[in-house]
């Protein structure tokens, strides 16, 4: 199984972070023994800031989103984490989310498991986790329910157990996708193949939309079921 984890903020050296990123890709890697761990943070990734559409497209940017959308789409299972900035996810985050803003409408990661983590020192973890939960279905995803982290304070064995909580839930649900399913993702799949059939042929986001789901395609379960044999 490929895993990306993608982390959004920088990490200090010796930090709690630092700490429990290490520990749950070492947890990950120990419970799947063939998996592929990849984490992926600002400190080993760079992508720029996107300041319009067209920017998406270019193939001539200067930053590393050709390689991480590589690592994404071959990836079985994607984590994003954030940490809760000011009752919202950070800012890096919100870049990551931005550098693949079209996928919201060509929805690439069907056939794929999202799961949304929040690390915060309060109790506003529950719109961060809303929003990159929302976020990952349109990008296709099926979700694992979002998990909510409060490392203010915790010792090497509090962190320790958030990872082993986390590592069983996606033993739990690494291969239920049809369990997870909800009737938004199909939802949303339908709302986009309507909205992109009356585009322009030439409309690029209609073109990586349809090239990869036909218009005869029926629904959303019909490739979720497709992608999972």
């Amino acid at each position: 199984m490929n895993i990306l984890i993608y982390f959004g903020n920088k990490i200090n050296n010796n930090s709690r972070t630092e700490y429990f990123l290490n520990q749950l890709k070492l947890e990950i890697e120990r419970k799947f023994i063939n998996s592929n761990v990849h984490l992926v943070t600002p400190n080993n990734t760079k992508l720029n800031i996107v300041t319009n559409w067209m920017q998406l497209f270019d193939e001539s940017s200067n930053d590393d989103a050709d390689k991480l959308e590589k690592q994404i789409l071959s990836a079985d299972l994607l984590i994003i984490i954030s940490p809760i900035f000011t009752a919202h996810i950070s800012s890096y985050t919100k870049i990551f989310l931005d550098r693949y803003a079209h996928w919201v409408h060509t929805m690439p990661c069907i056939g794929k498991i999202g799961l949304p983590i929040t690390i915060s020192g309060s109790n506003s973890n529950d719109y961060g986790n809303e929003y990159l939960e929302k976020i990952m279905r349109y990008w296709g995803l099926v979700t694992m329910p979002p998990i909510s982290i409060k490392l203010n304070g915790a010792n090497s064995a509090a962190m320790d157990s958030l990872v082993r909580y986390i590592t069983r839930q996606i033993e739990r649900e690494s291969n239920n996708h049809l369990s997870l399913y909800k009737s938004i993702n199909n939802e949303i799949f339908e709302y986009n193949k309507r909205n992109l059939m009356e585009y322009p042929d030439s409309n690029i986001e209609k073109k990586l939309f349809f090239d990869k789901y036909p218009e005869n395609t029926k629904n959303y379960m019909d490739i979720l079921v497709s992608k999972i044999k």
